[in-house]
């Protein structure tokens, strides 16, 4: 599949589309721009989705300065070079925080957000978030791009994240090596500086959906818990024995959760 080219403020972003019928815009997370492949697919079969390489990932230039931010302001620059009046906004980690600041930034445009796992570092439990990137980032800043990955990875995905993201999106550890800047110095960077607007429940009325792993611990399900709070209309959906890597190594569950969810939203939850 051919990457299409979006013009942006200061550079290009990549954005790859398969299907039709209704728009779907999905949000990749950090280390691998291609992670939302695998469900992408399953869910093309009924739905129109666009899947964006934020800048610094995959096929899209480097960001200037990285932020949820700009990151939202290519999203909608997405959807108008796609046509796309609005969009249902699916987002994976660091993707589920740019999916609530497209929506904040033009609620008009948002036909419904599915957050997977939003990592919000005001919860209680982003203490224990931010002790276990104190050694990921003391390997990144010592020049040693594979334990930080390691590092990362094995704590949000599993141990076995190398061979499970190389069988499910072949040459994705390349990839995230060399990406890994934008995930170290951007993504985690901009996490750090996201704050829940506490305004924004006053303006976004469209249907909210968060999934998360019943194994994904404390920091984000408090996550996912923070969301609710501030959007009422949220329904939750978790999955048994999932962790942060359910949208690309339970693909099917997870694109089968988000298709139901875009038919009746009211139903789901």
């Amino acid at each position: 599949m051919n990457a299409e080219r979006v013009t942006v403020d200061d550079g290009e972003v990549a954005v790859l589309v398969e299907g039709t019928g209704e728009q779907v815009l999905l949000v990749h997370g950090a280390v691998m721009a291609e992670a939302l492949a695998p469900s992408s697919a399953l869910l093309a079969d009924r739905w129109r989705c666009a899947r964006i390489h934020r800048r610094g990932f995959g096929e899209s230039s480097r960001p200037a300065n990285a932020s949820t931010a700009a990151d939202a302001r290519d999203c909608l620059a997405v959807l108008d070079a796609l046509g796309a009046p609005r969009a249902h906004v699916v987002g994976w980690s660091m993707g589920a925080l740019v999916a609530l600041e497209t929506a904040a930034t033009a609620p008009e445009r948002t036909a419904s957000l599915t957050l997977f796992e939003p990592p919000i570092m005001s919860v209680p439990a982003a203490g224990e978030m931010a002790a276990l990137l104190g050694p990921v980032m003391e390997a990144w800043q010592a020049g040693d791009t594979d334990t930080a990955l390691d590092r990362f990875m094995a704590a949000v995905w599993g141990p076995q994240w190398r061979r499970e993201s190389d069988e499910l999106i072949p040459g994705a550890v390349a990839a995230a090596r060399r990406d890994a800047a934008a995930t170290f110095e951007g993504d985690l960077v901009a996490a750090t500086a996201w704050a829940p607007d506490p305004t924004l429940g006053a303006g976004l009325t469209c249907p909210v959906l968060t999934v998360g792993g019943a194994a994904s611990g404390p920091f984000f399900a408090q996550g996912r818990r923070a969301v609710r709070d501030l959007l009422p209309q949220t329904r939750d959906v978790e999955v048994p024995g999932g962790n942060h890597s359910v949208p690309a190594v339970r693909a099917a569950e997870f694109a089968a959760i988000v298709s139901a969810f875009l038919t009746e939203p009211a139903r789901v939850g």
